[in-house]
C-alpha cells in the first residue's frame, strides 16, 4: 500500500477524463507534485499546497533552511530510492522543485542503466 500522500499525489497527477485541464505528460510532472507537496506539507506545514514557481530557489526565497535541507535528502532517499551521496547535496541539485526533479531522474536513470548492464553481465 502506498504511504497517504504518494497515493493523493498520484490521483492529482492523472485527472480524469473530464476534466478541462490537460497536462502534456503527467508522468513528468508526477514527481515535481511530489517534492511540492513534501514541501508544503512537511517544511512550510501548508494547507494550500506550494504557492511558488517550480524554479524559485527554496534558500533564496526563504522556503527552507539548512535543516530543511537535510529532510529534502531523507525524502528523496526514502521516496524515490535513491542513494544521495554528501558530495551532492549541491544548490545545482536542491534548491529548486526543478533541479531537484530533474536530479531524482539523472540518479533514477543512473540506477536503471547499472542495473540492465548488471542484468546483462549476468547472462
Amino acid at each position: 500500500m502506498l504511504p497517504h500522500f504518494i497515493a493523493r499525489n498520484l490521483v492529482a497527477t492523472f485527472p480524469n477524463k473530464n476534466s478541462r485541464k490537460k497536462l502534456t505528460n503527467p508522468l513528468t510532472m508526477h514527481i515535481e507534485n511530489l517534492i511540492q507537496n513534501y514541501i508544503a506539507e512537511n517544511l512550510l506545514f501548508c494547507s494550500n499546497g506550494y504557492e511558488y514557481n517550480n524554479d524559485a530557489s527554496f534558500l533564496k526565497e526563504g522556503i527552507i533552511d539548512s535543516m530543511g535541507v537535510m529532510e529534502l535528502v531523507t525524502f528523496v532517499s526514502d521516496t524515490f530510492g535513491i542513494q544521495v551521496e554528501p558530495y551532492e547535496v549541491l544548490p545545482e541539485n536542491f534548491d529548486s522543485v526543478n533541479k531537484l526533479a530533474a536530479f531524482i531522474r539523472r540518479k533514477k536513470a543512473g540506477i536503471n542503466q547499472n542495473a540492465s548492464l548488471l542484468m546483462a553481465e549476468a547472462v
